[in-house]
C-alpha cells in the first residue's frame, strides 16, 4: 500500500529543487524529464534576464553571468507571478538582496538599474497629463543619480572606483514612444528633483527653493531656470502652464 502523499511538502520540496538542481528529484520523480523541466525553466529565465540587460551579460561574461542568474533563481523569493516582471525582481535582487560579494563589480546593481528603466519607460502605461496651475514633471520623464557611471559603463570600459562626483541622468520619452537620455548637471538634477517632490509648485516657487539649496540668489537663478524650463518644456520633459515661467 502506498504512503500518501503531503502535496504541500512535495510542492514545496520540487520548488526548491528546481531553485538548486542537486542529485535527484524528490521522489525521484522521471529524472529525465525533470532535469530537463529544470533547464527550461533556467534557460528560459536566463535568456529573458539577457534580453532585459545586455550590456551588463557582456561586461561580466558568460561563466558569471550564468551563476548570477542561477543565484537569482536559488536566492530570491519573487513576489510577481508574471513573467515578464522578473526582470524588475532581479534589479530588487541586486539592490537589496544578493549584498556585496566578492567578484562582483561594484556597479552591478546600478547598471542593472539603468538597464532596466530604459526599458520600463519604453513600455510604461501611457498615464494622466497632470492639469492645473503649476509646473509639472511629465509622467515620462524620470531623473535619476547614481554613485557610478552607468551610461559609459560596457564590456571594454569597466571601472573598479566610483568617481568622485555622481551621475545624474534623465530618461524621458517623448510623443513618438522613443526613449531618450540626457545626462545632468547637479543644479538641473536638482531643479527636476524639485519638480518632482513638488508638483504644481510656481516658479516663483522652485527659484525660490533652488536658490536655498544650492545658497544662490534667486535674481541670479532666474534666467537660466527660466531657460532651462523653456528647453525641457520643447521636449515634453517638463509641463508648462500658460504664463509660466515668467520673470
Amino acid at each position: 500500500m502506498s504512503t500518501p502523499v503531503d502535496l504541500h511538502a512535495y510542492q514545496r520540496d520540487f520548488a526548491a529543487w528546481l531553485r538548486r538542481p542537486q542529485g535527484a528529484a524528490p521522489m525521484a520523480l522521471a529524472g529525465q524529464r525533470t532535469d530537463l523541466y529544470a533547464e527550461l525553466l533556467r534557460n528560459n529565465i536566463e535568456g529573458l534576464l539577457a534580453r532585459s540587460f545586455p550590456v551588463l551579460q557582456q561586461c561580466l561574461g558568460a561563466s558569471a553571468w550564468r551563476a548570477l542568474v542561477g543565484d537569482f533563481f536559488a536566492e530570491h523569493p519573487a513576489r510577481t507571478p508574471y513573467f515578464p516582471r522578473l526582470p524588475a525582481e532581479f534589479v530588487d535582487y541586486l539592490a537589496r538582496g544578493r549584498g556585496a560579494r566578492e567578484g562582483d563589480p561594484g556597479f552591478l546593481a546600478e547598471l542593472a538599474h539603468y538597464e532596466w528603466m530604459e526599458v520600463a519607460l519604453a513600455i510604461a502605461e501611457e498615464v494622466a497629463i497632470p492639469r492645473g496651475p503649476g509646473l509639472h514633471l511629465a509622467p515620462h520623464a524620470w531623473p535619476f543619480s547614481y554613485v557610478w557611471p552607468v551610461q559609459c559603463i560596457g564590456p571594454e570600459a569597466q571601472p573598479t572606483d566610483p568617481p568622485a562626483e555622481p551621475s545624474h541622468l534623465l530618461l524621458y520619452r517623448d510623443v513618438r514612444g522613443q526613449v531618450h537620455f540626457l545626462q545632468l548637471t547637479a543644479a538641473t538634477a536638482r531643479l527636476l528633483g524639485w519638480l518632482a517632490q513638488y508638483p504644481g509648485c510656481s516658479f516663483e516657487a522652485l527659484v525660490g527653493g533652488l536658490a536655498g539649496a544650492l545658497g544662490a540668489s534667486p535674481q541670479g537663478l532666474r534666467p537660466g531656470v527660466e531657460a532651462t524650463l523653456v528647453a525641457f518644456g520643447a521636449r515634453g520633459i517638463v509641463l508648462l502652464p500658460e504664463g509660466e515661467p515668467r520673470g
